[in-house]
């Protein structure tokens, strides 16, 4: 083993800051045990178009970020609606040259004398390094080719407004798929969809970021708070009919700036002085839409969610699904809000879930990237 920090890569998908959030605790547990295992640290390059205010706010560690988009993942209207027309024809354009894209994904690896590559989930960069004989891992609670051939089986009109032939969809697939199934493993974490076409896909435990489970010892318990947050994509929403009040005590709504006059209880975190990370660990109750980053941390810390109907998004079956199962989650659309509220709020938090998918993930890292020389993952 060199005592060479090694140089790891991080490919993050530029669909939304999710993917950052759920690769960050990762990053943290590998460091963790990089230092307790006495290896020498980790040189990171943050490969991802996303601001660099959010990458720091969730790993503030030394970083050199490579601002470039391996991925599009999915484009949207807003963080409700797919627009796949779109999406199929950005996929058409990339795969038209995809061994240039491969090639020219390999070259800046090897330029930038990257030792190994992790992704969340850009299959792109995955199919570069093992072009340049570079070990690699996926992690992701999905993979692009499963969501777009989800979204075309429940709207196969899509693929002729986009002037996409079934031949040429079959074919982005496969190339999909063989360059996820090119990593030495792809990571899933609890809770993901049915991934059935790898043959490298390994199940781990949920991934939460540390911080949002940490008990906060001093909270204003003279009103509920209640955090909405439907993701980073800009999306309005009414807020007319939510209630001022819950079981005697008045309800505080956390939201974006943009809805802060939505409501007379409406207050965005920057207005309190407090960050993302602060008021989840602060807030009762989470309302959002079916996402990987907030069910999972809400299973973890132990908080209810009203989560509002995301149909066309081939993922959240298996994310309600298992927050059914693990906390305590009810359908925006089944009740009136007031009425979801009373239920959740009126009974005892749930018992929170460990994120084992942190330590169990970093091991891989290190058993298969790090210090491969150990490997017993």
């Amino acid at each position: 083993m060199s005592s060479q920090a090694s140089h790891g890569l991080v490919a993050v998908s530029s669909h939304g800051f999710g993917h950052w959030a759920q690769i960050t605790p990762v990053l943290e547990a590998t460091d963790r045990l990089i230092a307790q295992q006495d290896l020498p640290p980790i040189r990171w390059t943050i490969r991802t178009t996303l601001d660099h205010d959010q990458i720091q706010s969730r790993y503030p560690h030394p970083i050199t970020i490579d601002p470039v988009a391996d991925d599009f993942g999915i484009l949207m209207f807003d963080a409700m609606r797919v627009d796949l027309v779109q999406t199929l024809q950005q996929y058409k354009h990339l795969h038209q040259n995809w061994s240039a894209h491969v090639e020219r994904v390999s070259q800046q690896l090897v330029t930038q004398q990257v030792d190994w590559v992790l992704a969340d989930i850009p299959y792109l960069t995955l199919a570069g390094a093992r072009a340049a004989g570079i070990p690699s891992l996926a992690l992701c609670s999905l993979h692009w080719a499963i969501i777009l051939e989800q979204l075309v089986q429940a709207d196969p009109k899509a693929l002729q407004i986009a002037q996409v032939s079934s031949q040429t969809f079959e074919q982005i697939l496969t190339q999909m798929h063989d360059a996820y199934a090119s990593a030495q493993a792809f990571l899933a974490p609890e809770p993901s969809m049915h991934m059935p076409r790898l043959p490298n896909l390994h199940s781990i435990g949920p991934i939460c970021q540390q911080a949002a489970i940490t008990q906060v010892s001093k909270r204003d318990r003279s009103h509920w708070s209640v955090l909405a947050s439907l993701g980073g994509i800009p999306t309005s929403y009414s807020m007319a009919d939510w209630p001022t009040h819950c079981l005697n005590k008045p309800i505080q709504y956390i939201v974006t700036p943009s809805q802060v006059d939505q409501h007379p209880n409406a207050v965005s975190a920057s207005q309190l002085g407090l960050s993302f990370t602060q008021t989840f660990q602060q807030c009762d109750l989470v309302i959002t839409k079916p996402g990987y980053g907030l069910f999972a941390e809400s299973a973890c810390a132990g908080k209810p969610v009203i989560y509002l109907a995301r149909d066309d998004w081939p993922e959240s079956q298996a994310l309600i699904t298992w927050l059914q199962q693990h906390g305590r989650a009810l359908s925006y659309e089944t009740q009136p809000l007031s009425s979801l509220l009373d239920t959740l709020l009126s009974e005892a938090p749930p018992t929170p879930v460990h994120p084992s998918g942190n330590e169990e993930a970093a091991q891989w890292v290190i058993n298969r990237l790090v210090n491969p020389q150990n490997n017993n993952a």
